[in-house]
């Protein structure tokens, strides 16, 4: 599945600091359809930057890996019923 940004926004606190970013994604493929908004935070951040320090690229592929990281299915979770 092909998956494209579609949205990039900054969330910021009342001294003007930048708190979180969010990033969109979109995607389709046949019947399948993702539609997802990842925040990153500066604990999501490598060490020594700031969320005003990274690119548009960057972020979005910041946020690709936080994304995968989510929807991973976890082999110990696979069948696994939910109580």
């Amino acid at each position: 599945m092909e998956i494209e940004v579609n949205s990039l926004g900054y969330d910021f606190d009342n001294d003007g600091n930048t708190t979180s970013v969010k990033v969109g994604f979109t995607g389709n493929e046949d019947r399948s359809f993702l539609t997802s908004t990842i925040a990153l935070y500066p604990k999501d951040l490598p060490v020594d930057s700031s969320l005003d320090d990274l690119t548009k690229n960057q972020l979005t592929e910041l946020a690709r890996t936080k994304l995968s990281e989510i929807v991973a299915v976890k082999q110990e979770d696979k069948g696994a019923p939910k109580s």
